[in-house]
């Protein structure tokens, strides 16, 4: 008697799927239209006003439905009151394309960190303990529809740094011992400057 086994293909064949595997691929595929959407038409950087508290929450509610039991994502302090403008959805998004990159990789801790930056800018640095990169993608890792994941687009990424420089900021791969290392740079504003302008 032959011995089935729940494979990828007999889930196919008997329409057996279970509603975690739905949701999760229901994810993946809105990821994939979001990302391909953004692409072709250049995400907005928008005028909006809000605050390193808000981005990192945001951040929070994207990630952590999506995010694998076993893995943690660690958020900084944000009792820092800088204040940001443009499209709090978008950014949101490049930093979620960037921890969803490195769960999806086989990250099981991803941390978000505040670095030192020169006055009036953010900078953040968004580090895994993953595998890192294949050493043949380091220089092209910003490229459409380059991937090192098998079913990979290779939008996530060239789409994070388009948002980020629609932003006024940077985005880029920075040497890491372990895993990946991304930093990003943001120009933003103290308090008592966004108070004066608004």
């Amino acid at each position: 008697m032959p011995v089935i086994c729940a494979t990828p293909t007999w889930r196919r064949l008997t329409g057996r799927v279970s509603r975690v595997e739905l949701v999760e691929r229901l994810r993946q595929l809105e990821r994939l239209v979001a990302d391909m959407l953004a692409f072709a038409h250049g995400a907005d950087a928008g005028d909006q006003r809000f605050s390193f508290a808000d981005l990192m929450h945001a951040l929070a509610a994207a990630v952590e439905p999506q995010r694998p039991a076993t893995a943690r994502l660690c958020l900084p302090a944000a009792n820092v009151p800088l204040g940001l403008r443009g499209s709090l959805e978008n950014l949101s998004g490049a930093l979620t394309n960037l921890c969803l990159n490195a769960f999806e990789a086989g990250a099981t801790e991803v941390s978000v960190q505040r670095l030192r930056g020169a006055p009036g800018q953010l900078r953040l640095a968004i580090c895994d303990d993953g595998p890192g990169l294949a050493a043949e993608l380091t220089g092209r890792v910003f490229e459409p529809f380059v991937s090192g994941r098998p079913g990979g687009t290779g939008l996530g990424l060239a789409v994070a740094r388009a948002v980020v420089e629609r932003h006024g900021g940077t985005l880029l791969l920075a040497e890491s011992s372990l895993g990946c290392r991304f930093e990003l740079a943001l120009p933003c504003q103290l308090p008592a400057l966004v108070a004066l302008e608004a």
